[in-house]
């Protein structure tokens, strides 16, 4: 019988471990809450900012995002250093000359992101990166409009994907006469230019008046429409000190990779 009463302690202590957690839970789920309220106030200070000065190098965005990862991101404000902010240009645009050109979205990853967020956050301070990439998508009809072609006699000139490299397409005036075209194209990056080297240019047979094909009335014109159809097209200049590293061709438009380094972010 004198063992009976011992059970009602057990069932307290019991009840104080099951406390302590619930206790636990409650002060973990308010600290990752006040982690992530400060994350939201830092990323909307940064976004003005970097939108402000994206703006004054003429990219603009039907609506742009950052993101800043890590946790916890208290620990990286008492640092001054994040690991990583995402930022997201949603229907990006960028100058190229008289040109304004359609990015599409462009996302810009910035890792080793250094900050005080004191200054941050009253609208001061630099923001930096140890390293950048970028990637965006030139649709096909903004990649042709960072040239003139028709300066050269040619009209309708259209760009398309085929395998990794590209066909040219499009329309020359020879002795009064509109003569279609096509071409293989390859676009590399040099000297901050996007260099197209067109190659294997055939045209489609046209007779004049005489039932002569133009061709054989000029018989260095495909040389010729090749060198001018080559061209260093100079890129739509990109915010955040990125630099364009490499092209690719895709079914709708080029492919833009970018990089950069120690880069000033809101500069």
């Amino acid at each position: 019988m004198a063992d009976y009463p011992e059970a009602a302690p057990r069932r307290r202590r019991g009840r104080g471990w099951v406390i302590l957690l619930v206790f636990l839970v409650i002060l973990g789920g308010v600290a990752i809450a006040a982690d992530r309220i400060a994350a939201n106030v830092a990323e909307k200070e940064v976004t003005d900012r970097l939108v402000a000065k994206a703006n004054e190098r003429g990219v603009t965005a039907a609506s742009t995002e950052v993101t800043i990862d890590g946790f916890p991101f208290l620990t990286q404000v008492a640092k001054g250093k994040y690991d990583k902010v995402t930022i997201t240009m949603h229907e990006a645009r960028a100058k190229s000359g008289r040109q304004t050109i359609n990015l599409n979205e462009l996302v810009v990853v910035a890792t080793g992101v250094n900050a005080d967020t004191g200054q941050l956050l009253k609208g001061e301070g630099d923001i930096s990166a140890d390293h950048l990439t970028g990637t965006a998508r030139m649709d096909w009809a903004d990649f042709t409009a960072l040239t003139d072609y028709s300066r050269y006699g040619m009209k309708n000139v259209k760009f398309a994907q085929e395998g990794e490299a590209i066909r040219v397409t499009g329309q020359v005036r020879i002795l009064q006469l509109d003569v279609n075209f096509t071409a293989a194209g390859k676009v590399s990056v040099a000297g901050g230019k996007l260099n197209l080297q067109v190659s294997d240019l055939k045209l489609a047979e046209t007779r004049n008046q005489f039932n002569v094909d133009v061709k054989a009335l000029l018989p260095t014109v495909v040389q010729s429409l090749s060198a001018q159809l080559s061209q260093a097209m100079t890129p739509p200049a990109l915010p955040f000190g990125l630099v364009i590293s490499d092209v690719h061709p895709e079914r709708d438009g080029l492919s833009v990779s970018a990089t950069g380094q120690g880069v000033p972010l809101n500069q």
